[in-house]
């Protein structure tokens, strides 16, 4: 069977050919037996690093199970490596086991998935009629959207979101107000552009006083005076500035 291998997947490959191997208590060992130096990735598994091209990190538990279970089990669609007891650092062949991502989450504490599908249901809660005007009175009376937000067991976000009629709306009756100004979007003609770079090259207007006159964003403001946007059309006016 053909696979198409990462790069780290390659390392791994390259590490177990040049006799790096994993014993049954789990510890990594060099080709020589000694013991393999390793150190603990982002998400606590125990890595260390072979050359190919350049240096990758190499999985123990990755490692054990291809030594284990070989390529064809290993590489698999959709195949990860199991820790039975959900342990990163125990290594040992008798904690070792390959699976679906399902298995995985099998092998995780009670407590763990009862988190995970927690967190899960919140994202997709709904609320009635009555649940949102309940929100809408605690928010209003001085209680904090993060407060009500544990309360309910949903993000503050989606707090905001109420609070805002940016959901709900139906219910709360307020209409979404956008952050963004109105000014985002609009587009000036070339003479309002050019008329722009001589107002702020001639008087001591400010960037904000150029956004409230020509009813655009400030960054919007900022791109045209440095040349980042209506180029062509300003860029006579901008050279007669060019060493002033």
């Amino acid at each position: 069977m053909t696979y198409v291998l990462s790069k780290s997947d390659q390392a791994l490959i390259r590490a177990l050919e040049k006799g790096w191997t994993v014993d049954d208590n789990g510890v990594c060992r060099r080709c020589d037996s000694s013991p393999q130096k390793v150190t603990r990735s982002a998400y606590g598994y125990l890595v260390f690093r072979v050359l190919l091209t350049k240096r990758h990190w190499v999985f123990v538990h990755r490692l054990a199970a291809l030594q284990r279970f070989g390529a064809e089990s290993l590489f698999a669609r959709g195949v990860v490596v199991r820790h039975l007891d959900n342990n990163k650092l125990n290594n040992s062949v008798s904690n070792i086991a390959v699976g679906s991502y399902r298995d995985n989450a099998r092998d995780n504490p009670d407590a763990v998935n009862a988190r995970r599908a927690q967190a899960a249901a919140a994202a997709f809660r709904t609320f009635n009629e009555n649940e949102i005007r309940s929100i809408l009175e605690r928010v209003a009376g001085g209680e904090s959207q993060r407060s009500v937000a544990r309360d309910l067991g949903v993000s503050h976000h989606t707090i905001g979101n109420i609070c805002r009629g940016c959901s709900y709306a139906e219910v709360t009756g307020k209409a979404y107000a956008a952050r963004k100004s109105n000014a985002v979007g609009r587009k000036l003609t070339d003479e309002q552009a050019r008329q722009l770079i001589i107002d702020y090259r001639t008087t001591d207007v400010s960037h904000s006083e150029l956004v409230k006159r020509y009813g655009i964003s400030k960054n919007a403001v900022s791109l045209l005076i440095q040349g980042r946007s209506y180029g062509l059309a300003t860029a006579e006016v901008r050279a007669r500035f060019i060493n002033t």
